[in-house]
């Protein structure tokens, strides 16, 4: 299932405007570069979707989930999808 930021789903998750977002991983999922923000499960806040297929493809970090958040309240909802890095090696 497709969200649009911002948007509640008919079984009630929360106004959340993280999910239906587009981010960039510095790795590939099954199709892809690009997943969509999904609503959390249990302890996860957030889960990361494969926009063509559906799986899943991991967690959003909590960190990562809080700068979203904060960039989307200073300066809106992105029009391009969100590059995620993970921690610089070496």
């Amino acid at each position: 299932m497709t969200y649009a930021p911002g948007q509640s789903d008919f079984f009630g998750y929360p106004d959340d405007p993280l999910i239906g977002l587009h981010v960039q991983l510095d790795h590939s999922c099954c199709h892809g570069d690009v997943v969509e923000i999904g609503p959390g499960v249990g302890p996860h806040g957030h889960s990361l979707i494969c926009p063509v297929c559906h799986k899943h493809c991991g967690w959003l970090p909590k960190a990562a989930a809080d700068f979203i958040a904060e960039s989307i309240r200073l300066f809106g909802v992105p029009r391009e999808p969100v590059i995620l890095t993970g921690p610089r090696r070496g």
